[in-house]
């Protein structure tokens, strides 16, 4: 197997597009570590999301997902939260682009995955990594207790970052674990993206977007529709026991981050991004918080070991 199919395509790709947004004439963000994971399938990659208009656009929606994850972990970090968990990490270094001397970070992800994260930062010299790493399939292992072994705790704030993963999972997977995490650590705030119906199956009724969707596919997984999803935020609220803090369209985070000038570039006119790019209102961006009204697995009073 190749190094990048035992990383996972997803994980380059993904990579790629936050290196792409370092180089854009109004960067929303700079991730100078990004650079260090590009190689030859990376470069192809970003070649065939720049074939097409609607290539372009898909791939640009990494600085308004990139941001609103960043400003919920400066805001919680600011407010005093010192546990941050990343799921999927892939090649994510937020350990690094938020280090604090009293923050812990811990990252789960496949072996394969963050070895070689490790491994090519130390061939750039840093040779302490400062998160946690939990090597394996969080739905396959045991999440909780190995969250718990490796140092969480779960009487204090935490906040969870499942970026770019709900997508790909079988919606009751997602959410069974969803619930678990909630339930488990009472304190939580969750930070993730998700899609809602009409996106995940492929047809957002845009004829364009539908076709590049599925050239993406083909690129990364042989043409496998791999968003398995979807997500409904509001609606799973009281089943799975949390609070929206706050929840935004991609096409509302993107009005909201990017000035009009670069939305124009971007997408070719106002016009064009006003009515070729709706499906992005069927991604959303979203901050949830335990309702602690289930209490803590450990006792199973409500708030009971807080």
């Amino acid at each position: 197997m190749s190094l990048v199919d035992s990383v996972g395509k997803t994980a380059f790709v993904v990579n790629s597009w936050r290196a792409t947004e370092n180089a854009s004439e109004e960067p929303l963000f700079y991730d100078s570590f990004s650079g260090i994971f590009m190689n030859q399938f990376s470069t192809d990659s970003l070649l065939h999301f720049d074939q097409c208009l609607a290539g372009r656009a898909i791939k640009s929606f990494m600085g308004p997902r990139t941001l609103f994850i960043d400003e919920a972990l400066r805001s919680e970090i600011a407010s005093g939260v010192q546990q941050v968990v990343l799921l999927g990490s892939g090649l994510d270094c937020r350990a690094l682009r938020f280090f604090h001397p009293e923050v812990k970070f811990f990252e789960v992800d496949r072996q394969a995955v963050l070895e070689f994260k490790s491994s090519m930062l130390r061939e750039k010299g840093f040779t302490h990594y400062p998160s946690k790493l939990i090597m394996g399939d969080y739905l396959e292992i045991d999440l909780i207790q190995s969250l718990l072994s490796a140092g969480v705790d779960p009487r204090k704030r935490i906040l969870f970052i499942w970026e770019g993963n709900t997508f790909y999972l079988p919606t009751q997977r997602g959410k069974a674990l969803l619930k678990r995490m909630l339930e488990a650590f009472p304190k939580a705030r969750v930070v993730l993206d998700t899609m809602s119906l009409p996106l995940t199956s492929l047809n957002t009724g845009e004829t364009k977007a539908d076709s590049f969707i599925q050239s993406m596919f083909d690129l990364v997984s042989h043409g496998k529709n791999l968003w398995l999803g979807p997500w409904s935020i509001a609606e799973y609220a009281e089943e799975l026991g949390y609070r929206v803090i706050e929840s935004v369209s991609m096409y509302d985070a993107i009005e909201r981050y990017r000035t009009t000038t670069a939305i124009q570039n971007l997408y070719g006119s106002m016009d064009a991004w006003k009515t070729t790019f709706t499906f992005f209102k069927f991604y959303d961006l979203s901050i949830l918080e335990a309702d602690g009204k289930r209490g803590c697995f450990r006792c199973s009073k409500v708030q009971a070991c807080l």
